[in-house]
């Protein structure tokens, strides 16, 4: 399963303000600390960050439909 990364367990536990509680299988978690491989991850950061001028990057439109707004 995809979200059973090491990266992901890491970033959910390390982001938590006042405790931690894991709710499932132990084996589970133990696979997902035993999975050390990373998926591919689609953003447009690189664009983003190369494409922006001195004035700073242009406002977002409106996503619409569930739909990702890209600049």
């Amino acid at each position: 399963m995809m979200l059973l990364q090491r990266n992901l367990l890491y970033t959910a536990v390390t982001r938590a303000r006042d405790g931690v509680m894991l709710i499932g299988q132990t084996e589970a978690v133990e696979r997902a600390i035993a999975n050390n491989r990373t998926q591919r991850r689609n953003t447009a950061l690189t664009h983003r960050i190369t494409h922006t001028d001195a004035a700073g990057p242009a406002p977002r439109s409106q996503p619409s439909s569930g739909q990702l707004a890209w600049d």
